[in-house]
């Protein structure tokens, strides 16, 4: 599966290591100030495995570029899945950039491919990490039916993290409103 299409605009490819579309966005991308360079080094990723799993026929443990129009405007990473004894989740890392910001293109995506995810019932949820200070992703992840699970402060890191979930359950550990979205 190299190709999802979300709506007639928008779609999610598989990242070709080959494809010149594809480094220009890897490349602005990593030059945005605002996406946190922690997050992933795409270019070094890339070359480094040339991401092997490409070849798999599945959405997990795979980058994909995300087009609107046939123009790249942003990344999406899904993790491999994790499981643990009580459930399995995934993770959805992504990066928009900054003139295609602020036009839903995103919410549209999170909505969409977590629950492509969850509809296929291999994992029990999706899950977001985002930057205590990034407003923008929180609100985000809101408007998409993500809900603030759990509050984390990681050492070794600059930053603290809220972790959003969407699960097809209630989350287990829910904020309840403490989070102010607004």
């Amino acid at each position: 599966m190299n190709t999802i299409n979300l709506n007639d605009n928008l779609q999610i490819k598989k990242i070709e290591p080959k494809n010149e579309k594809d480094w220009w966005l890897i490349h602005k991308l990593e030059q945005d100030p605002l996406i946190p360079g922690y997050l992933w080094n795409l270019s070094a990723a890339i070359e480094a495995s040339k991401y092997r799993y490409l070849l798999y026929d599945n959405i997990y443990n795979s980058p994909f570029t995300i087009y609107h129009e046939k123009s790249p405007i942003g990344f999406l990473q899904i993790s491999p899945i994790y499981k643990s004894r009580i459930r399995s989740s995934v993770d959805l890392a992504y990066a928009i950039v900054k003139e295609e910001r602020k036009k839903g293109y995103m919410k549209s995506i999170l909505t969409n491919v977590s629950d492509y995810i969850l509809e296929d019932n291999y994992v029990d949820a999706v899950e977001l990490i985002i930057a205590s200070d990034n407003k923008a992703s929180q609100l985000t992840a809101a408007a998409a039916g993500f809900t603030a699970a759990y509050f984390s402060e990681t050492e070794g890191y600059d930053e603290d993290f809220f972790v959003y979930q969407k699960t097809n359950n209630p989350p287990r550990n829910q904020w309840n409103g403490h989070l102010s979205t607004k």
